[in-house]
Formats: C-alpha cells, sequence, structure tokens
C-alpha cells in the first residue's frame, strides 16, 4: 500500500477544493437538497477562485496514489502592527477534513502538520480554526490550544 503524499492546491485543483468543501459540509449536517447544494457549490467556487487569484486562500490535500484522501484550506489575512513594526499575518485553517473510509490513520496530523510547515513557510504569524468535537483531539496534538483571551463573537445573522 502507498503512503500518503501532501502538497499544495492550485487554481487547476479548484474542483476538488470546491468537492472537499461540500464533502465537509454533508458529513456534518446530510442537506439532501441537490439545488440548494448546487448554488453552494457555485458561490464557493467563486469564493475560492478570487482569494486564490489574491494569494488569500491556500488549499492543500492528501493523497494516495490518485485518491484524495483528506484536505484542508487556509483563509490568510494582515492585521496592523501592534507592539512591533511589522504587519501580522494571520491564518484561519478551516474545512479540515478526512474521508470517513480514511480517518484514524494518522492522515488529518500529517496535513496539519504539512499546513502549519507551509504557514511557517509563507511567515504567517498565528494560525487559529474553530473545531468540532470530533477535530479538537487532533488539533491538540498539533499544538492548537484555547486561547488565554477568549475572542468573543456577536453574530449578525
Amino acid at each position: 500500500m502507498s503512503s500518503v503524499k501532501y502538497r499544495e492546491t492550485t487554481m487547476d485543483d479548484l474542483d476538488l477544493l470546491v468537492k472537499l468543501r461540500i464533502d465537509f459540509i454533508l458529513d456534518i449536517k446530510p442537506c439532501n437538497d441537490s439545488r440548494l447544494i448546487a448554488e453552494v457549490s457555485r458561490l464557493t467556487k467563486d469564493y475560492f477562485s478570487g482569494l486564490i487569484a489574491k494569494n488569500q486562500y491556500f488549499g492543500f490535500i492528501g493523497f494516495i496514489d490518485e485518491k484524495t484522501v483528506c484536505g484542508a484550506g487556509l483563509f490568510v489575512y494582515s492585521l496592523p502592527p501592534l507592539y512591533q513594526p511589522i504587519i501580522r499575518t494571520q491564518g484561519h485553517v478551516l474545512n479540515v477534513f478526512t474521508y470517513p473510509e480514511y480517518r484514524s490513520k494518522g492522515y488529518g496530523k500529517g496535513l496539519m502538520d504539512f499546513i502549519i510547515e507551509k504557514a511557517k513557510e509563507k511567515q504567517i504569524s498565528r494560525l487559529f480554526l474553530n473545531a468540532t468535537k470530533m477535530g479538537e483531539p487532533l488539533y491538540g496534538k498539533c499544538g492548537f490550544a484555547e486561547p488565554e483571551d477568549k475572542a468573543m463573537i456577536l453574530r449578525l445573522i
């Protein structure tokens, strides 16, 4: 059996990134409304393509031979200087997803390690994510921790 390999995606992988996002969503909350799924897919494709073109979104996949087994995204943005005269670049890891038949084999951990290394190469100063209950143990193993100063959220819609 071949081992998993990881890579950063390109604009040529846009349809794959959209598929991974939809599979991630449907894994969390199944939906049988094909028109809704088609519209979410179209909007996701527009969203990703715009951000990829501006180097604000990076996709990552893990694959065995030609079969994609896991994937994730990294939304990147900058904040103004705080206590040092540098722009702070942050990354929001999202849509971390491993197909069910490949779970509990270390592929998600390998993907997260790959993303962390790529973020360092891109000089991203901080990564954050929103974890599902299933994902929390994985992220803890990767060094993610609850912030000391918990962010507050105001939902507007």
